[in-house]
C-alpha cells in the first residue's frame, strides 16, 4: 500500500543523506558519488511510486486497465538503460576530463589534447544510452498510441520522450555554445526529469497491466457459484 511505500521512501531519505557526506568526506571520489546518484534516484522513484498508489499522477486512470506486456517489459527495459545513463553521467562530472572530452555534438569530434582516451569513452557511453533511450522511447510512445493502451500510460509515455527531447537539446546546446557550469546544471536537472518520467511510464504500464488481470478475478467473484466456470476433472 501507500504507506508501505511512503515508509521505504523515508528509509532511502536518510541513507541517501548519510551517504552524502560519508561521499564527502571521502573527497567525492567518482565511484561514491555514483552509488549516491544512484540511491537518488531510488527515492525519487519510491516517491513517484508513492503518489501513483495514491491515485496521483495517473495513477487512478491506471486501474481501468487496457495495458499491455508488450509495454511493460519495454518501459521496463527503458528503466535499466535510464539508470545506466545516470551512473554514466555521475562518471563524466567525476572522472578527470569526462567532462570535456567530447567538444562536438552529436559526436565526439576531436578531443583536446592530453585527454585520456578513457574518458572520452565513459562520455560516449554515457551519449549513446542517451541516444538508446530516445529511440527506445519514442518506439514505446508510438506503440502504445496504436494499440490504444490506457491513456495514463500513453501520456507517460510521450512525457518520457519529451523530457528525453529536451534534455538531448540541452546537451547540444551546452556543447555548442559552450554554455559556463551554472546553466549547465540544466542538463543534471532534466536528467532526473527524465529518470522520473520514465519510471513512471514503467509503474504506470505495470499497474495498467495488472489492473486487467484484477478485474478478471473481481468479476469472478462477483458472478455466482453455479455459474463460475469449473476445472475439468481429470480422465
Amino acid at each position: 500500500g501507500v504507506l508501505r511505500v511512503a515508509a521505504a521512501s523515508l528509509a532511502v531519505v536518510v541513507t541517501t543523506a548519510l551517504f552524502g557526506a560519508l561521499t564527502v568526506f571521502m573527497g567525492n571520489p567518482p565511484h561514491a558519488t555514483v552509488a549516491h546518484w544512484v540511491l537518488a534516484a531510488a527515492l525519487f522513484a519510491l516517491l513517484a511510486a508513492t503518489v501513483i498508489r495514491a491515485g496521483g499522477l495517473g495513477g487512478e486512470a491506471a486501474l481501468s486497465g487496457n495495458g499491455s506486456s508488450k509495454t511493460v517489459r519495454g518501459a521496463l527495459a527503458a528503466v535499466g538503460v535510464a539508470l545506466l545513463a545516470i551512473a554514466l553521467g555521475g562518471l563524466t562530472a567525476k572522472v578527470p576530463f569526462a567532462a570535456v572530452a567530447c567538444p562536438s555534438f552529436p559526436l565526439c569530434g576531436q578531443a583536446p589534447a592530453g585527454t585520456p582516451g578513457g574518458a572520452t569513452h565513459i562520455q560516449l557511453a554515457h551519449r549513446i544510452l542517451a541516444f538508446l533511450l530516445f529511440f527506445h522511447l519514442l518506439g514505446i510512445a508510438i506503440a502504445v498510441r496504436r494499440r490504444t493502451e490506457n491513456v495514463a500510460v500513453q501520456r507517460a509515455a510521450w512525457a518520457a520522450f519529451g523530457a528525453t527531447l529536451i534534455q538531448l537539446l540541452v546537451a547540444a546546446a551546452m556543447i555548442g555554445m559552450r554554455l559556463p557550469p551554472v546553466p549547465r546544471a540544466l542538463h543534471q536537472a532534466m536528467g532526473v526529469l527524465v529518470w522520473i518520467t520514465t519510471f513512471i511510464l514503467w509503474y504506470l504500464a505495470h499497474r495498467s497491466n495488472g489492473a486487467d488481470g484484477a478485474a478478471t478475478l473481481r468479476t469472478a467473484e462477483r458472478m455466482p457459484l453455479h455459474s463460475r466456470p469449473q476445472p475439468r476433472s481429470g480422465a
